[in-house]
């Protein structure tokens, strides 16, 4: 059989593939079209109604085929395409393959594989070819079966045509000011908010750019902190951990960093078990450069164990550290006694000591002084809240 009857079996194939099992697609797919690198294109539309109003993108198709004795499994490998198609791909923001199986002695028993090569993998493909001096690249190619959605698979690819084409702009001014966004449709909504997660997923990800660098000096700072901690801080880092799901994203360096300020809150807010599990999860990362960090933030997530005395002398931990954080154990538990004997003539010199003093005073039920000493460190020391019931 003839490669032109081949070509022509391969496109009506596709073609009715569409027709048959899909409602929001028309394809435009033809034997003797004479498109550079392409072979016509498959309309996507938001319905079943093919109008100006209805439509949403045109995604270039190429169509290949072949005569085989067998089917082959769920996947088939081709490498015929050659840097100037690729670069021709790439230019139109992606296009998408069909491989059409024709059985030899059997014609009409045909089998459809399809991989979309979008632009950021035709990028990847010809800096393979640049970087390995070859003219070629192996792509490999999933069986399309008719019971796919196929109305919903190339809509996602649609949507990733256009977050490489006019809307770019469209992002940029989202990102600085969403006000500013004029929508034409719904669906130009919905991809400007895809663009603008995919481009802040690359921020989270991106251990140099300008968010995880603001986010690893504010998280340092907040767990270098001892006794007083910048309470609302906290509460702010830790809320946009858990709303963005950084946990999930975040480069080792910061992600570190992430769980310690997960835990501290946790354990600020006195859920001691949830901020524990949360610092098992830390010692996956952990390092000596984070010993003391660590370690502050285990004896505040163990507030509620009888044995925290023996946690914190073993701790490597100052002196004078060891000492406020059991004094805060003391106060905690409501073991006043016990906070007296620590309580020394000259404490009262430090910052610390002044904010356990008012934590007692609080205890004691005198507001007024309490008051005056919590609102004075105020003024030099970070935003702290008064953690009584009065």
């Amino acid at each position: 059989m003839n490669n032109v009857k081949i070509e022509e079996m391969a496109v009506s194939t596709v073609n009715e593939l569409f027709l048959n099992h899909s409602n929001n697609i028309s394809s435009h797919i033809k034997t003797d079209d004479k498109g550079i690198s392409f072979d016509g294109n498959l309309n996507v539309y938001k319905s079943d109604q093919f109008t100006k109003e209805s439509y949403l993108n045109s995604i270039p198709i190429q169509v290949k085929g072949s005569l085989v004795n067998h089917f082959s499994g769920q996947t088939i490998k081709y490498y015929e395409f050659d840097k100037n198609e690729f670069k021709n791909f790439q230019y139109e923001d992606g296009v998408g393959v069909f491989y059409v199986e024709i059985i030899k002695e059997s014609t009409q028993n045909r089998k459809v594989f399809f991989k979309f090569l979008s632009a950021e993998l035709l990028e990847e493909i010809r800096k393979y070819i640049k970087d390995n001096d070859t003219s070629q690249r192996l792509i490999e190619l999933e069986e399309l079966v008719p019971q796919a959605n196929l109305d919903e698979k190339f809509r996602e690819i649609a949507m990733q045509r256009k977050l490489n084409g006019l809307l770019k702009v469209k992002i940029d001014v989202f990102l600085k000011d969403s006000s500013k966004v004029i929508y034409t449709s719904e669906f130009e909504e919905e991809l400007v908010t895809r663009g603008t997660k995919d481009i802040e997923k690359y921020e989270y990800k991106n251990l140099n750019s300008q968010y995880n660098i603001n986010l690893r000096n504010v998280m340092k700072g907040l767990l270098s902190q001892d006794i007083i901690v910048d309470s609302f801080n906290l509460a702010r880092v830790y809320g946009e951990i858990e709303k963005l799901n950084l946990l999930s994203v975040l480069p080792e360096s910061n992600l570190k960093l992430a769980y310690l300020i997960k835990a501290r809150y946790l354990a600020m807010t006195r859920n001691f078990e949830s901020a524990r599990a949360t610092l098992q999860e830390f010692r996956n990362y952990y390092t000596d450069e984070l010993q003391n960090e660590y370690e502050k933030v285990l004896i505040e997530s163990n507030q509620d164990d009888n044995n925290i005395e023996t946690l914190i002398s073993k701790s490597f931990l100052s002196d004078s550290e060891k000492e406020k954080y059991l004094a805060n154990y003391f106060l905690e538990n409501d073991d006043l006694a016990n906070f007296y004997e620590m309580f020394k003539d000259d404490s009262l010199k430090y910052a610390e000591w002044q904010y356990l003093y008012a934590q007692l005073l609080l205890r004691v039920e005198n507001y007024k002084e309490a008051i005056e000493i919590l609102y004075e460190l105020n003024q030099n020391q970070p935003m702290i809240s008064i953690e009584y019931d009065l």
